[in-house]
């Protein structure tokens, strides 16, 4: 009896040894980063899905079958949208990544100079459009920039006040409004444009006998005008811009000074 029941014991060993099984335990961890392989794009009408890419806290790259991806509906208009990553198996936790879609930009049509103001034409875009933001500077970089906004995308020129016979940089973007947010397009290729003076006499030519007099009048500047003749043995003027005429006619023009231009 004794012997019967060491021989079972001995087969229930093998049994239990044959059956083993090993099982290696791992703690879930949390992944460092997500991120979106384009966060920015243009309004073309079509739906989009950025492809995710997810990292460990070594900087390593997490395989897809550790997580799931959820996009937003829509993902066609203007706005901002976000993509929502679940893991599972070694990493635990849910990150958010965002991608946004801003509207098609436009063109500058042409820029014509006014007195001391120019006017700026662009190309209309009303499609996922609410309107146009126009920037103006004086220098190529657009350092210390104006700017305007024009509320309707149907409105397709601006009148810009500026200084006398200066150069000014203009460029053009479009924008639209989602709540309380504006979303901008890219700027427009700038154009350049150099306004007018501003300036004007109470006459450009004029005829006087010898004795005559005639008095010039410039307006458009509160600077102080000094005014010349281009032949002082035809006619000659003083500092008020009285001219006295000489026996032949000769065309008079106000000379600048350094504090402002009066010249046409």
């Amino acid at each position: 009896m004794k012997r019967k029941i060491s021989i079972l014991l001995a087969l229930m060993m093998a049994v239990c040894m044959v059956g083993a099984v090993q099982i290696t335990a791992y703690a879930a961890t949390t992944a460092k980063s997500v991120s979106l392989s384009t966060t920015t794009y243009t309004y073309d009408g079509k739906v989009k899905k950025p492809k995710v890419t997810a990292k460990d806290k070594k900087g390593k790259k997490i395989a897809a079958k550790y997580y799931t991806v959820k996009y937003p509906s829509g993902r066609k208009n203007v706005g901002t949208y976000t993509v929502k990553v679940k893991f599972k198996g070694k990493y635990k936790g849910t990150k958010s990544a965002s991608f946004k879609i801003v509207p098609k930009g436009t063109a500058v049509s042409s820029v014509s100079a006014g007195k001391k103001s120019f006017t700026v034409k662009w190309k209309k875009q009303a499609t996922q459009t609410t309107g146009y933001q126009v920037q103006y500077a004086e220098n190529r970089s657009f350092k210390s920039a104006g700017s305007k906004t024009v509320s309707k995308n149907s409105t397709t020129s601006l009148k810009v006040n500026g200084k006398p016979i200066k150069k000014y940089y203009v460029r053009v973007r479009t924008y639209k409004k989602v709540g309380k947010t504006n979303y901008y397009s890219s700027w427009s290729k700038a154009s350049s444009v150099t306004t007018k003076t501003g300036l004007s006499l109470n006459a450009y030519k004029i005829t006087l006998f010898n004795g005559e007099g005639y008095k010039l009048k410039c307006t458009g500047t509160d600077k102080k005008i000094t005014w010349q003749t281009s032949d002082p043995t035809v006619a000659v003027v003083n500092r008020s811009g009285e001219i006295s005429a000489n026996p032949v006619s000769a065309p008079l023009r106000p000379k600048p000074q350094t504090t402002g231009s009066a010249a046409k």
